[in-house]
């Protein structure tokens, strides 16, 4: 497994689990992000948005063959996470994941992150999504 710098085409290589809204998006200049790419193969791009100074808005877009390497993905996520945490030392990180995915939700909860509750309607989608949110202090 490779992490590289994430650049903006590395989107039309991946097919998502659920809709990825990126109209008008700039991930590449808008984020601090990353992809995991292995045999040509794209599985897991993530990274974090500032959103003002000391809160991000992290993201992670898995690709359906993610779970095929999921327990590499997950070593390398982790250690980018805390790459991102010593680099830009947030106060606040928040994410949301579809309501329809427990996987995720235990994956964030077992990260540290503290659900706020339900977005209805929040998704590019228009899916529930759950709002979770990791302090530093």
């Amino acid at each position: 497994m490779i992490v590289v710098p994430f650049e903006n085409w590395h989107l039309n290589y991946i097919t998502p689990e659920w809709p990825v809204y990126k109209d008008g998006v700039d991930f590449e200049r808008q984020s601090v992000s990353f992809t995991l790419y292995e045999d040509n193969h794209i599985y897991c791009i993530f990274g974090a948005v500032p959103m003002w100074p000391k809160t991000y808005e992290t993201f992670m877009f898995t690709d359906k063959k993610f779970t095929n390497r999921k327990f590499q993905c997950i070593k390398f996520i982790k250690q980018q996470e805390d790459f991102l945490v010593k680099t830009c030392k947030p106060r606040r990180v928040q994410t949301s994941v579809p309501t329809s995915n427990p996987i995720y939700k235990r994956w964030l909860e077992y990260q540290g992150y503290v659900n706020e509750g339900i977005m209805s309607s929040f998704g590019p989608d228009g899916k529930d999504h759950y709002r979770f949110a990791k302090v530093y202090k």
